[in-house]
């Protein structure tokens, strides 16, 4: 969640705060790390046919393999995709 992202990226930033860093240069170094995250999941992401039943189903497989889910994967797996699908809006691009 976010609170817990914000208290990770506060973690990393307390021993360059202690060692004198300027804020805005652990912020720039934060804004570097963002957009070279993003340049990554531009350059590894593909497009997915969300009417394509078994590509769903492996995706959403790979998302929620836990062990919990291994009794009831196959069904969580469905239920996730029909809830998805109850709340999804199209759009035109």
């Amino acid at each position: 969640s976010v609170i817990i992202l914000s208290g990770e990226i506060l973690s990393i930033a307390e021993p360059l705060l202690e060692r004198n860093f300027h804020p805005t240069v652990i912020v720039r170094g934060f804004l570097k790390a963002l957009q070279t995250s993003l340049d990554t999941c531009n350059r590894i992401s593909r497009t997915i046919d969300v009417d394509n039943a078994e590509e769903m189903k492996e995706i959403v497989t790979a998302a929620i393999g836990t062990k919990f889910s291994s009794r009831w994967g196959e069904q969580m797996v469905d239920i996730a995709i029909k809830a998805v699908k109850k709340v999804v809006t199209k759009r035109g691009d």
